[in-house]
């Protein structure tokens, strides 16, 4: 089993967000999972990185591929929602974001 990370950035408005995935090697019969954001997007994307490692010659390991794209995704919102809670809010606020994404870094 392994374990990789990797930054890349994602295009939210009008800027560029970085973007943590995180992709796992285990035992079990040859399959590629993506998981995360339930978009239909995310799902057609994964033909697409098969796609792309098949056509640059990549040798595909013989194992359980799973890309994981939401972990801290859903931590940073669960975290802003306390803080929102705590300042007896209804809706998450960027300030509440911001304070989660600061604690989030401070977690690594």
């Amino acid at each position: 089993m392994s374990v990789a990370t990797v930054y890349s950035r994602a295009i939210v408005g009008m800027e560029a967000r970085v973007v943590t995935v995180g992709v796992h090697l285990s035992n079990g019969l040859p399959s590629l999972s993506i998981v995360g954001m339930a978009e239909k997007a995310l799902k057609e994307s994964k033909d697409r990185v098969r796609s792309t490692l098949l056509n640059s010659q990549f040798n595909s390991p013989p194992q359980r591929i799973t890309i994981n794209l939401a972990r801290a995704y859903h931590r940073i919102l669960k975290v802003a929602r306390t803080i929102a809670d705590l300042a007896d809010c209804e809706a998450i606020e960027t300030i509440h974001l911001t304070q989660a994404i600061g604690y989030r870094r401070m977690d690594t």
